[in-house]
């Protein structure tokens, strides 16, 4: 079979970074090259038929004289036997070790829900949650229960399988093992409504060192504003530095303990406001309707990859009118002021 590095090369659409993969990827590969010989044989023997029995104006009807019995025995059972072997590989490859299905009673690393148009993604076994991006230790089977909140989606992360879908009322499983670190994208392939070219997931796969790192940032709660002070969080220098002049201006212009202010403003309106409602903060709110927000800083993209860098800049676009950036998303405009956008801005940048 040809090796993963040249089809990373040459043939990408056939490359596999896991053994599900793999599986997948070997018996494409066979089936390709099983047509591909057919086709060459078929056009093969239509242009010899063309040549050799071309009408060459000669008198009287061609030769009726039947064909050799044996030669209809061939065509008549080689494509069976071709067919047969075929199936044959697929039933193997569906019942075998690397066909994606759990173990019996295996528990799931990962309970991911499908909604109109993102991710929750789960660690029930580390109490974690998170949204739109999924993190694996590289070389470890990871075994992941998939649920849908509202219409039907399916979750597909070609580097890693098959396609599974995600049906309201009904849980499916799958089993995948990834085994070189690094990001990979997928998506839903199951058209659930107007803004399902953009319901994207974003598979992170660690060393068994960085997933370690990560579980033990994702499992620490969140630094929040105490009340009525104004000293606990502080906006980096080097967010305010990244950020446009409208989302640094306070931080930028004002007095030194202004950017605390900021950030606490922004905290008090995330309460009074019904952001609390939809999101999730871990000690603030326990929404599940929306994206976990507990820590929406530390992520790499927002709104399920339709923007693919998680900035100062992108966040205070998105809070100030998230309707244009991602038309049709539940998530209102709340016709917020420049100065209220900036303010949840600055306290979301310290959710890490």
């Amino acid at each position: 079979m040809l090796s993963n590095s040249f089809l990373s090369k040459w043939l990408p659409t056939f490359s596999s970074q896991s053994p599900q993969a793999a599986e997948i990827t070997r018996i494409n590969i066979i089936i390709t090259i099983v047509c591909t010989l057919i086709f060459l044989f078929v056009t093969i023997w239509v242009i010899y038929s063309i040549i050799r029995f071309r009408d060459r104006g000669e008198a009287g009807e061609p030769d009726q004289s039947p064909l050799d019995h044996r030669l209809e025995f061939i065509w008549t059972v080689g494509p069976l036997l071709i067919c047969i072997g075929l199936g044959w590989l697929t039933v193997k490859s569906l019942f075998g070790p690397n066909n994606g299905e759990p173990a019996p009673g295996a528990k799931p690393d990962i309970i991911i829900s499908g909604a109109q148009w993102w991710w929750d993604v789960r660690y029930p076994q580390e109490g974690i949650i998170t949204a739109n991006e999924i993190h694996v230790p590289a070389g470890k089977p990871v075994t992941v229960q998939l649920d849908s909140y509202d219409v039907i989606h399916t979750f597909w992360l070609p580097d890693v399988g098959r396609k599974q879908q995600m049906i309201p009322g009904h849980h499916n499983t799958i089993v995948f093992q990834h085994d070189v670190p690094g990001r990979y994208l997928g998506a839903c392939a199951q058209f659930c409504g107007n803004q399902h070219a953009w319901m994207r997931l974003l598979l992170v796969v660690d060393t068994p060192e960085a997933y370690a790192a990560w579980l033990a940032k994702q499992k620490a709660a969140p630094s929040l504003p105490v009340e009525g002070a104004t000293s606990r969080v502080v906006v980096p220098s080097a967010v305010a530095a990244k950020s446009s002049p409208s989302v640094a201006l306070a931080v930028a212009a004002s007095p030194a303990g202004e950017g605390d202010l900021s950030i606490a403003r922004g905290y008090k309106l995330y309460k009074e406001q019904t952001c609390g409602t939809c999101h999730r903060i871990d000690g603030v709110s326990s929404a599940r309707y929306a994206p976990d927000l507990s820590h929406i800083a530390s992520r790499e993209t927002l709104g399920a990859g339709v923007v693919d860098h998680n900035t100062p800049e992108t966040l205070y676009a998105w809070m100030k009118n998230p309707q244009a950036v991602k038309p049709g998303c539940n998530m209102p405009n709340f016709q917020f002021t420049d100065e209220q956008a900036h303010d949840l801005t600055n306290f979301l940048e310290t959710l890490k």
